[in-house]
């Protein structure tokens, strides 16, 4: 239509006060160090070095300092045991289940 800028299929970032995200980009695929996960998800690094220690993210990948890296889909999967525990579920029951399901590095599908 005359007058409407055509969409591109690009992705912008807005901007949000407070919010920092640390993504690096590797081997095409976005992951997050433990800290910007946290941040990404409200809870601290603590609690998803204690996640991952009890199952209920996959195991992350190193970097060759040692930090650990997460891939994109861990922000839904955080989102995902929030809600299990909002719900009244324990760690140790959304453990078993992801763990049951097998730890994919893909999130839950939505509703669960």
């Amino acid at each position: 239509m005359p007058g409407f800028p055509v969409p591109t299929n690009r992705l912008t970032l807005e901007c949000i006060r407070g919010l920092i995200l640390f993504m690096v980009k590797r081997d095409g695929a976005v992951t997050l160090r433990s800290g910007g996960l946290a941040k990404a998800t409200g809870v601290s690094p603590d609690t998803i070095r204690h996640y991952e220690k009890i199952g209920v993210l996959p195991k992350a990948s190193r970097t060759e300092a040692g930090y650990r890296l997460y891939p994109g889909s861990a922000v839904e999967r955080v989102f995902v045991v929030q809600r299990g525990l909002r719900l009244g579920f324990t760690l140790a029951e959304l453990a078993e289940v992801l763990k049951a399901r097998g730890c994919r590095r893909d999130p839950m599908p939505a509703g669960i």
